[in-house]
């Protein structure tokens, strides 16, 4: 059964004391073998930061994103430069699979509108190695394929908790 991290680590103002930096430099050796998509998740995508580092505004990119069912694509360096360019996620997802035309089809492999990690079909877990999701900057869903990736993120934040679906 998949399993999921639902993380909250939060700071002393009571925000997120991490990002999607913090996120994609845990999974280095990991991330850079998968391609990997910025997908709408049926909230528009929210992001905070200066992305002009990454050749475009955060409306920009959110307006990217939201404009298609299949997302952006993004290689490795793409979302690692992205993650360092943003100061906040609030809704976001970012999808790694090992085929690139996986990603193509993710948007109809949820069980509903909403597009959370949680609620998706056992094709979407089937065809996603690594899934990193901000929701309304109260937390983030993360799933991998993988239990030693889960683990190791695991371990790198306090509030955690571990969700099986199925």
């Amino acid at each position: 059964m998949p399993r999921l991290l639902k993380i909250r680590d939060l700071t002393e103002r009571g925000v997120l004391a991490f990002d999607l930096r913090d996120l994609v430099a845990l999974i280095p050796s990991e991330g850079e073998r998968l391609a990997w998509c910025a997908f709408p998740m049926g909230e528009p995508m929210a992001i905070t930061g200066d992305l002009s580092p990454v050749g475009t505004t955060a409306e920009q990119f959110e307006q990217r994103v939201d404009a298609t069912e299949a997302g952006v694509m993004l290689c490795w360096q793409e979302l690692v430069a992205l993650g360092g360019a943003i100061h906040q996620t609030i809704w976001g997802t970012f999808l790694g699979c090992e085929d690139p035309a996986a990603l193509a089809g993710l948007g109809a492999l949820f069980c509903d509108d909403w597009h959370y990690l949680d609620r998706a079909t056992a094709a979407l877990y089937q065809a996603v190695e690594i899934g990193l999701q901000a929701v309304d900057s109260s937390f983030w869903l993360v799933y991998a394929k993988d239990d030693a990736v889960l683990e190791r993120i695991r371990r790198a934040f306090t509030e955690v908790e571990v969700i099986t679906v199925g």
